[in-house]
């Protein structure tokens, strides 16, 4: 005897197949690891096994899962510390900083602003942007003086344009492949 024998456990052949070892006579089980890993049970299942399989799954609404996943769509919320070049209040002169900031906030301003930039391709008439940042209010706003959402209801939806489209999920004016 080699020491060790093998064992496959197959769970829908047509996805995926995993082979493990389980080495005899030895302290651990490399089966039972790899099948907890895998989150294959070993023997029989018994209710309980099934009531904690049903608390380890989770469906949550695109909402809920912005707010516990923030990471995944704007990248880390945990504050950094990196060294950046930063423009000084009266924007005379640029020099490099330590700073600390949160990643997914910068995402969140770099998409606002891209979106009052792109606003020109659209308005031929528009011709600034200004970014007024006020830390002492906490407040940063982002200005262009192209045309503006439409404030009307939607037809379809029952709701104020600017609620549709800041409120709610995949909703906006970019989906007309054609255009």
């Amino acid at each position: 005897s080699s020491g060790f024998y093998s064992a496959r456990h197959g769970f829908r052949r047509d996805f995926v197949t995993t082979t493990v070892m389980k080495f005899r006579g030895g302290g651990g089980s490399v089966l039972g690891a790899a099948a907890a890993a895998a989150g294959v049970a070993s023997g029989k299942k018994t209710n309980k096994d099934q009531d904690d399989a049903t608390l380890r799954y989770k469906k949550l609404s695109q909402r809920e899962h912005v707010l516990k996943r923030p990471d995944t769509y704007i990248g880390s919320v945990q504050p950094e510390t990196k060294m950046m070049w930063i423009v000084n209040r009266n924007g005379t002169s640029i020099k490099e900083k330590e700073v600390e900031f949160s990643p997914g906030f910068l995402k969140i301003f770099d998409e606002i602003l891209v979106n009052a930039v792109d606003r020109q391709f659209d308005d031929k008439k528009m011709t600034c942007i200004r970014i007024n940042v006020k830390p002492e209010e906490g407040t940063i706003s982002i200005f262009n003086d192209g045309s503006g959402i439409p404030i009307q209801m939607h037809k379809e939806q029952k709701l104020w344009i600017p609620t549709l489209i800041f409120g709610e999920f995949l909703s906006g004016e970019n989906f007309d492949d054609s255009m």
